[in-house]
């Protein structure tokens, strides 16, 4: 498609970078709320949410501070690149939610039970007593107003747990309801015969998956229990005893990201370590403090449950990645900052930096033998990898297993002693 680039500059985004909380904090517009009430379906198309930039211009700045919040640079710039072609259409069922048409998603978002995503400040505790009475509560199941979802919500409305992610909170608020969890597949449609395959595939656990009528990419998903949120649950009531021991000003101690995906795209078929989110047992978790940096993960192990072991591979950069496992738990790490280097991370087209740097290593001299590690997304699997000149280029092999251990990469040393410990008396 051909896009029209002069047009694309006239929908700017701001500049964004760091932390959510750098930036300025506004009350919500009604671009903002028009933009998370299309969030609220899911994944939006770029197009889409051009045509809501173009129904409130004056509020752009705060549909894009949603944007890089919520669904990242990429998207951002995708939505630039819609131009003013994108900005005359959007779909007839969400444009007529955002206007007052179909509003039942909506008003089901709206319930008290449901935490939608604010750009403000959480709450601070007004008093003492605030922490004390959470703390006292002592959930044994995941639904309803006494469950770990609703402890979550209780101690988010505190100001201590932090989640700007729209479906996850919206996910709480199912829970707190006792009903199906909604979740979407970010816009990776699903056939039917997928559908039956990958309920094959995960034996039984998504039996109780139901596509949302009239939706590619939506389904609900009867879970009556959520490991993960009993996990962080333990977490956060770690943490804010410390904080209460502590005295002071009351701060954010875990931020939530994406929770219940149904991930009926999710391919088997490749070796990897990364469960899917759909039983209810993983949950992104975005850094407090540096990002990037094992002192997070540090204390994360330090309020975890000893139970097992943990399972560590390689998962998406600035975010970290933790499930509950048969034997343990599992943690997705960054290929950067504290963790493992960069170099280290295979793309999706077979190729790591580590190689390009082997071949500027060898030089001219094409007698050697260039060697390179990698790890491929989602695994632990430390591979190898070794090149020939042939033809005037450097030909790599294949990736090939080795015995390593990703844990043997890790650049802190603090991080792969409190791993190789975990559970041990």
């Amino acid at each position: 498609m051909m896009v029209d680039h002069s047009a694309a500059r006239d929908l700017q985004a701001p500049t964004h970078s760091g932390s959510p909380e750098a930036a300025p904090e506004q009350e919500a517009t009604r671009g903002d709320l028009a933009i998370q009430r299309l969030l609220a379906f899911g994944r939006p198309q770029p197009r889409e949410v051009a045509a809501v930039i173009a129904q409130f211009p004056a509020d752009r700045p705060a549909i894009y501070a949603v944007l890089h919040r919520m669904l990242g640079n990429a998207f951002a710039n995708e939505v630039l690149a819609e131009g003013t072609a994108a900005e005359s259409t959007i779909s007839t069922e969400r444009s007529e939610t955002v206007e007052g048409g179909d509003t039942s998603t909506i008003d089901r978002l709206r319930e008290q039970s449901v935490v939608l995503a604010d750009t403000r400040p959480a709450p601070t505790p007004s008093t003492a007593q605030d922490v004390k009475d959470l703390l006292v509560k002592r959930p044994t199941a995941t639904r309803g107003a006494g469950g770990y979802a609703a402890w979550l919500v209780e101690a988010k409305r505190l100001g201590f747990v932090e989640s700007e992610n729209i479906m996850t909170n919206a996910q709480l608020g199912d829970f707190v309801a006792s009903r199906p969890v909604r979740t979407y597949e970010y816009h990776k449609e699903v056939t039917p015969d997928r559908e039956r395959q990958r309920k094959q595939e995960t034996n039984g656990k998504l039996d109780n998956a139901t596509r949302v009528p009239g939706k590619k990419w939506e389904w609900d998903i009867d879970l009556i229990e959520s490991p993960i949120l009993e996990t962080l649950v333990a977490v956060a009531r770690a943490r804010i005893t410390e904080w209460q021991k502590a005295g002071g000003a009351p701060k954010v101690i875990l931020r939530l990201g994406d929770f219940v995906r149904a991930d009926m795209w999710f391919d088997t078929s490749p070796r990897s370590d990364a469960p899917p989110h759909e039983p209810g047992t993983a949950m992104d978790l975005h850094f407090v403090g540096t990002a990037n940096s094992a002192s997070y993960v540090l204390q994360l192990l330090d309020d975890l449950p000893a139970i097992g072991s943990i399972t560590i591979f390689r998962d998406t950069d600035n975010t970290l990645h933790l499930d509950r496992r048969a034997g343990g738990y599992g943690l997705g790490i960054p290929a950067q900052g504290d963790f493992i280097d960069h170099d280290l991370a295979i793309d999706d087209a077979g190729r790591s930096p580590s190689q390009a740097k082997a071949e500027t290593a060898a030089g001219n001299d094409h007698t050697k033998r260039p060697e390179a590690r990698g790890v491929k997304m989602f695994t632990g699997h430390v591979l190898r990898s070794t090149a020939t000149w042939t033809n005037g280029a450097w030909k790599w092999s294949e990736w090939a297993a080795t015995n390593e251990s990703l844990a043997t990469h890790l650049r802190s040393v603090a991080l792969k002693r409190a791993l190789a410990s975990f559970g041990a008396p």
